[in-house]
């Protein structure tokens, strides 16, 4: 995400052009590049990725490939299924982040008892 002066930076060139030359803007030609934050390199393949959930998302990809999740029941988790679990826990993050750090503990813990966190309801409630 560009920080807040080249957040403002642009919409002091877009009001310009918008003002100056509609024209441009009318025919389609006027462009906003943004460039990638991080660059991944792996054997002689790079990737550039443009903002932080990107970069989580292909190190998750390439994480979850040929890997396998022993549950303590001896069940094994792979592929898309290991995915989903790690999509959730990622989501799981997003929320405890959210949460004000001075809630007491017992709090986050009921939220979670009560299904707070599970997949689906958080996105109805957000």
């Amino acid at each position: 995400m560009p920080t807040w002066t080249a957040r403002h930076i642009r919409t002091l060139l877009l009001t310009f052009f918008f003002r100056q030359m509609p024209q441009l803007i009318e025919a389609g030609h006027l462009y906003i590049a943004q460039p990638p934050l991080y660059k991944v390199a792996r054997g002689r393949s790079e990737v550039y990725l443009k903002d932080e959930a990107a970069l989580e998302d292909y190190l998750i990809q390439q994480g979850v490939e040929g890997a396998s999740l022993r549950l303590g029941s001896g069940e094994e988790i792979s592929g898309a299924d290991l995915t989903r679990v790690v999509e959730e826990a990622r989501l799981a993050r997003r929320i405890l982040r959210a949460y004000p750090t001075h809630y007491p503990i017992h709090i986050t813990e009921q939220a979670a008892i009560a299904g707070a966190l599970l997949p689906g309801r958080v996105e109805a409630d957000a």
